[in-house]
């Protein structure tokens, strides 16, 4: 069954594929979700040094969409007891899930908001976190984006609107 992306895309192209071969965008204004996108993983990093003898950090995760096969998948590290004892324990988690049809529309219009943002934008920062980062794939290979909410100094990769992945963030984190 077509989801309404290749639908949408078949209409417009005349064909699925009219993307592939490329890179993701990094023109400002563009969205980066296109018909040749595999994959969309959002990874945020910790600059922090774990207690001796912890399994991962509670400060990395990572949350994957495979759009070839429409999976959502992630990981994390859950803090088991109270955080402010030496006794906790940091416990990796991870899953995933199919998307359905109807999910995966419902995730669309987030997908398609992930629009880089320009140069008059970088500096409306929020936060200082360098380490907040969105990777699209494409058959071509793969774009590292920062997010323009965060990474107040300076970064030459290209930047993702960070409402729009805020918006997606919500949605995929919230079970869809």
């Amino acid at each position: 069954m077509q989801t309404a992306r290749s639908i949408g895309l078949t209409l417009l192209c005349g064909t699925v594929a009219c993307d592939a071969g490329r890179l993701p965008t990094t023109t400002p204004g563009e969205s980066v979700y296109r018909s040749d996108v595999t994959v969309i993983e959002y990874v945020t990093a910790s600059v922090y040094t774990l207690p001796p003898g912890q399994a991962c950090d509670p400060a990395v995760s990572r949350t994957t969409l495979d759009l070839d096969d429409h999976v959502l998948s992630w990981s994390y590290c859950a803090v088991i007891g109270d955080v402010q004892t030496p006794n906790k324990l940091f416990v990796p988690k991870s899953g995933e899930r199919a998307l359905d049809d109807t999910m995966f529309e419902h995730l669309e219009p987030s997908l398609s908001a992930l629009t880089v943002v320009g140069d008059d934008d970088r500096w409306q920062c929020e936060a200082d976190m360098p380490s907040d980062t969105m990777r699209v794939s494409t058959s071509a290979g793969t774009v590292e984006y920062g997010n323009s909410r965060y990474e107040c100094a300076p970064d030459t990769r290209p930047r993702l609107n960070g409402y729009a992945i805020a918006t997606y963030l919500s949605i995929v984190g919230g079970g869809l």
